[in-house]
């Protein structure tokens, strides 16, 4: 019984321990949301600008340290089922997981002493979870699109699409071809800012000003994760692409939902915090 209660109040630290943390991920991500969304202002230099992609940037670096706390063991708090080092690895390609994906269950008598961090905060849903917009490389416009919705689950393919400006004097058209199947979707419409293109399924709004040529593309959402979604924003930002706005929009959903996931985390650790203080009673 002893053994027991010694375990259990260790396993009640590290759990409040990764609570905190994850209060502390959360409000390191709202001050990045809030740091992204004041790069959309159009008076700021390329300076100002600078100095917000470094901030986000620092955010990042932060994040990563709070996401590697480990308990007064050592142990990682985020390093699912068993990790012997820090379960986050920045890389040049990006922060690798090198913990052990998967959650403990609380038994009678004990409650994990680690959280997923693979699902904590490497599984951010990209877009709006189920598309992606983006514009693609080589755009000298400004045309970006919102995150979109879907309007109609049933109707939709899972397909890759791209839309296509055509600008003749002062008229912008445009036309969406399904790239998957290499099929038009929509022929060529008048273009009109702000204006939902319906197809298959979900909604778009393209905005700004297209120059000839210019491409928007709709791509399936893949899982990304949080450190990742903050070094786009920051390289964004620092170059000032036409199509900021858009990449801020995608930015500040993917950023609400991983700070749902965050959330969530905490609550489920506050459960089981819960259940440890009802373990201590029965065990006295």
């Amino acid at each position: 019984l002893q053994t027991e209660q010694r375990a259990l109040m260790n396993q009640r630290n590290s759990l409040q321990q990764a609570e905190s943390a994850l209060g502390q991920g959360g409000s390191v991500l709202q001050s990045a949301r809030d740091a992204i969304l004041s790069a959309g202002n159009p008076a700021l230099s390329r300076s100002d600008r600078a100095s917000l992609a470094a901030a986000v940037r620092g955010m990042r670096e932060q994040l990563l340290s709070i996401a590697n706390q480990g308990d007064a063991n050592g142990v990682p708090l985020f390093g699912g089922l068993g990790s012997i080092g820090a379960p986050f690895v920045a890389s040049a390609s990006g922060v690798q997981f090198a913990g052990a994906a998967g959650q403990m269950t609380p038994s009678q008598s004990n409650v994990p002493y680690a959280m997923d961090g693979q699902n904590l905060w490497m599984s951010v849903p990209g877009g709006n979870g189920v598309f992606t917009t983006s514009a693609a490389a080589g755009n000298t416009g400004s045309a970006w699109a919102d995150p979109g919705q879907v309007e109609d689950p049933s109707l939709l393919t899972g397909h890759d699409y791209e839309i296509t400006f055509t600008r003749s004097g002062t008229t912008t058209s445009f036309s969406v071809q399904d790239t998957t199947t290499g099929s038009t979707v929509l022929p060529s419409q008048p273009y009109v800012p702000g204006q939902a293109l319906r197809f298959d399924g979900l909604a778009v709004s393209a905005k700004g000003t297209p120059a000839n040529g210019d491409r928007l593309q709709i791509a399936p959402s893949t899982r990304g994760d949080l450190f990742g979604v903050l070094e786009r924003a920051a390289n964004a930002i620092e170059t000032g692409a036409p199509s900021l706005a858009g990449d801020i929009a995608r930015a500040t959903t993917e950023l609400d939902a991983g700070m749902d996931r965050l959330l969530a985390g905490r609550s489920l650790a506050g459960a089981w915090l819960n259940r440890a203080d009802t373990m201590e009673s029965i065990q006295l």
